[in-house]
């Protein structure tokens, strides 16, 4: 308070915002402004002030507040990876799921192109996305990122376009990192090729009993088609 007595008695407006009391004991949020007029010697003549209630306005604000906050513990918190990019592929932001993904720190690919992340034929792959993202487009697809350390990680891409006012401004995506899937059909795959190389009977089973993979000695002793067996459970 004195340090606003002292700005008015200089001449100089003032515009704070301040807590008050009521006389019900309600606390109320309200915006003073205060303009000074002085006379030919710089002495105070008159003061024009006017006091606003903004409690509405701080609540709402508080309100926002909370929900960004929840949100950002939502997407930090998230599962999956999420990357945001402007319109020409830069990053504008990753969650931590995406960096660790990657091998990076929190903040540490903002302002990296996206391109950069990713080998030539992946590169050509999203690019060709961007493009679909332009047009609205919100197809998912598969591309492989290049992580810190060189290594390759398969993900699948779920892209949504962000405009504003009718011009595409970037997009967001949520991407899922699918090495687990990848590593268990190579070795299924593996598994398959050694099954059928062999003349017994062999099948291979998931862990409900499924059956995900049969040689043709099975199908021959069966007398069933491959359509037949696969995901089903013996007798």
């Amino acid at each position: 308070l004195v340090t606003h007595l002292r700005n008015v008695l200089a001449g100089r407006m003032i515009s704070e915002e301040y807590r008050i009391v009521r006389r019900d004991g309600r606390v109320t949020w309200v915006r003073e402004t205060a303009l000074p007029t002085l006379d030919a010697q710089g002495k105070l003549k008159r003061i024009d002030a006017s006091v606003f209630d903004i409690t509405a306005l701080k609540e709402a604000e508080t309100a926002l507040k909370k929900s960004e906050e929840r949100h950002r513990l939502l997407i930090e918190t998230m599962n999956e990876g999420l990357i945001v990019v402007d319109e020409a592929c830069i990053i504008e932001y990753c969650n931590s799921k995406f960096c660790q993904m990657l091998g990076y720190q929190m903040g540490e690919l903002n302002g990296y192109l996206a391109v950069d992340l990713l080998d030539e034929a992946n590169a050509a792959v999203i690019l060709e996305q961007f493009e679909h993202r332009k047009q609205g487009s919100t197809q998912p697809y598969e591309i492989e990122w290049r992580r810190k350390d060189g290594a390759n990680i398969p993900t699948i891409i779920s892209p949504q376009p962000i405009f504003e006012a009718g011009e595409f401004r970037g997009s967001f995506s949520v991407v899922t990192d699918i090495s687990t899937i990848r590593k268990a059909e190579r070795e299924t795959t593996y598994l398959a090729a050694i099954i059928e190389g062999t003349e017994d009977v062999a099948a291979i089973k998931d862990l409900d009993g499924r059956i995900i993979a049969v040689n043709q000695a099975y199908l021959r002793v069966a007398k069933k088609t491959l359509a037949e067996v696969i995901g089903k459970t013996e007798a």
